[in-house]
């Protein structure tokens, strides 16, 4: 209950102003402790349900592994290879594990110093051989590799095209072609891959490099 500091008058919990004067009601230190407790309390059950769903999730996580053995890395020598019929296409020796020497079998086309990198960063123990979830691990990162290299191309490509086209610059040159014969307009004065310049008829579409073949009408 409220006691009005007022009147004296006792009023209920959750009235704001006197039943008997009407003055405002203050609100009491416990009522504010107990508010502040209530939402202190709700910020503490956030966090633990929190704390609670993770640790179920982890646990699910952990399952394959604690149970069934299965390995936390998968690019790990115990993780099962999911390459296999690659692997054991190049396992000369069939021991269940790749030399540097086998597994170039797989991308003879890469430099070896190369991929000598791409085997050092597969093989995760230094051992010198790939086993299991290593190989795949090797053949993603060569995938990877051949994906960049197809980027670039296509990237040298575009460049390639965007310079050629920035050498068009349209100009008109008169004078007689020297294959068709006619009064004809030079439309084009365009540079080639080796910096030559050719020139198109604008009638019979004749192609030149020699400027000095064109002559005054």
């Amino acid at each position: 209950m409220k006691r009005c500091s007022r009147c004296g008058q006792e009023n209920k919990d959750e009235s704001r102003f006197c039943q008997n004067c009407g003055a405002e009601l203050s609100v009491s230190n416990s009522a504010n402790i107990l508010e502040r407790f209530k939402s202190s309390n709700k910020f503490v059950k956030i966090i633990v349900i929190v704390i609670v769903v993770y640790l179920i999730l982890w646990t699910i996580g952990m399952i394959p592994h604690i149970f069934f053995g299965v390995p936390l890395d998968s690019y790990s020598e115990e993780a099962d290879v999911r390459h296999l019929e690659d692997f054991n296409a190049i396992d000369m020796d069939c021991d269940g594990a790749l030399t540097f020497d086998e597994a170039d079998g797989y991308a003879p086309d890469i430099g070896e110093d190369e991929l000598s990198e791409i085997f050092d960063e597969a093989d995760k123990n230094h051992n010198g051989y790939l086993k299991g979830g290593e190989f795949d691990n090797y053949v993603y990162t060569i995938e990877k590799h051949y994906k960049d290299l197809e980027k670039q191309k296509k990237a040298d490509e575009q460049a390639a095209k965007k310079k050629s086209s920035s050498n068009l610059v349209p100009t008109v040159k008169l004078g007689k072609c020297p294959s068709c014969g006619s009064d004809a307009s030079y439309m084009y004065d365009y540079y080639d891959e080796f910096g030559r310049p050719y020139y198109q008829c604008s009638v019979c579409d004749y192609w030149t490099y020699d400027e000095g073949e064109f002559y005054e009408g």
